[in-house]
């Protein structure tokens, strides 16, 4: 993708939002500056691209130059990584070892 604006589209479209009203009415953004982010009428800085990210769950590096990108999947599982208790890691792990397996 080229720009910042088709980048925050695609984000927001991979988290579920089908419409920018849509993500404005869950996340409090208004929509006329959303909106101009979105359609490439206006850019966007760092930090509202942090915003965007946490939101979207990719990374603000990926929605800022096209770098580092985190599809949302990942972005996913690391968020519900970090949400499992330290004590039930290990078996997630290995669950996660045997999925991995059997698809190869």
């Amino acid at each position: 993708m080229e720009s910042r604006a088709s980048r925050l589209k695609a984000a927001r479209k991979d988290a579920g939002y089908t419409s920018v009203r849509a993500a404005c009415d869950a996340f409090g953004y208004p929509y006329p500056t959303y909106a101009a982010h979105e359609n490439g009428s206006r850019d966007y800085d760092f930090d509202a691209a942090q915003r965007y990210a946490r939101a979207f769950k990719v990374d603000a590096t990926w929605l800022m130059s096209g770098r580092a990108a985190a599809p949302a999947a990942e972005a996913e599982i690391v968020d519900i990584w970090t949400r499992i208790p330290e004590r039930d890691r290990a078996a997630a792990l290995r669950m996660l070892r045997g999925l991995a397996k059997n698809s190869e």
